[in-house]
């Protein structure tokens, strides 16, 4: 599960993202609004696009593995709308610049997920 969580950490930009360590619901939910386009883009039926992704084992096995973490956004852009729908979407930007952010092992393995604007920015 380490190596999902530091990939799903990298790729999403949170260990980038910019954030009061004491953010609040309401912070959360702008955050999300931001980054998705609205409150639509995490709050509607996102989790079509992933079960088609499942739905399709060689397809999604080449996406994700559990030693090698994910390998693109396209699965983990899914697990920040599920946690922006849960309501805990500043959490995982907490947990992630806890846990993995600054462990050099993650750094070298997913620091090539980062993408190329800060977290709060995408």
């Amino acid at each position: 599960a380490e190596e999902l969580d530091a990939s799903y950490c990298f790729a999403e930009g949170h260990c980038t993202f910019s954030m009061a360590p004491n953010a609040t619901l309401a912070d959360m939910e702008n955050m999300c609004d931001s980054r998705f386009g609205g409150r639509h883009g995490w709050t509607n039926n996102f989790l079509s696009s992933l079960k088609k992704m499942m739905a399709m084992p060689s397809a999604f096995s080449s996406l994700v593995s559990t030693s090698e973490g994910f390998r693109t956004q396209r699965v983990t852009r899914v697990l920040s709308k599920m946690a922006c729908a849960q309501g805990i979407f500043h959490c995982d930007v907490q947990y992630c610049k806890q846990a993995y952010c600054k462990n050099e092992h993650f750094v070298a393995k997913y620091g090539h997920l980062l993408p190329k604007v800060k977290g709060h920015l995408i």
